[in-house]
């Protein structure tokens, strides 16, 4: 086979993305710079979450963001979600606060669920909560949609605090005696409890 004839047979495997390791090589080493093969459409930037409600036993394993936006199906399926177990309410919750427990989840590297404690909380929810525990806020960023508590199965309650933490994005809570990391989108970083 001739120069001629192996760089048309070469054309015609990369183009059909069947480049062989000694192909690319050849390609190189004749000044022909293909590299890998590649296609026209680049594979989607897609972001996944994993949660279990250990209230109501469901189970959220989907992509809510590709791109850089966020699904609206998907959200509104968090919505509904994290929605008041209570009575059943929900809100449109803060897509932010999904992006922040998707990094959460990255930065671990759990392969479980996160355990969801609490997502959403009605007024009237937060009102019972607050005449059985003065811990619980009058004004609860769970109450606007912005605060979930959880907790991995296969990550330190610590370590989930510090992922939090790192992101800067809002509140942070950590109760151990509760084994739950509260975390919020408020705006600015704030943080509690035992140390």
């Amino acid at each position: 086979m001739d120069r001629r004839q192996f760089i048309s047979s070469s054309v015609a495997a990369a183009s059909t993305g069947l480049i062989l390791p000694n192909q690319s090589q050849a390609f190189s080493f004749l000044g022909v710079n293909f590299g890998r093969a590649t296609t026209s459409v680049s594979p989607k930037s897609e972001q996944r979450l994993h949660l279990h409600n250990i209230h109501t036993g469901e189970t959220f394993d989907d992509v809510f963001k590709a791109d850089g936006a966020h699904i609206p199906e998907a959200l509104k399926a968090l919505n509904y979600f994290m929605r008041d177990r209570r009575n059943n309410k929900q809100i449109k919750m803060d897509p932010k606060l999904f992006d922040l427990l998707h990094t959460m989840q990255t930065l671990t590297g759990t392969k479980k669920p996160f355990e969801i404690v609490c997502g959403y909380r009605s007024p009237q929810t937060n009102e019972g909560l607050r005449r059985k525990n003065r811990g619980v806020a009058k004004n609860s960023q769970h109450l606007y949609g912005r605060a979930v508590d959880l907790y991995s199965p296969d990550v330190r309650l610590r370590d989930l605090r510090q992922a939090a933490l790192s992101q800067e994005k809002g509140g942070v809570g950590f109760y151990p005696k509760s084994n739950f990391v509260h975390v919020d989108t408020r705006g600015h970083l704030a943080c509690w409890g035992a140390k």
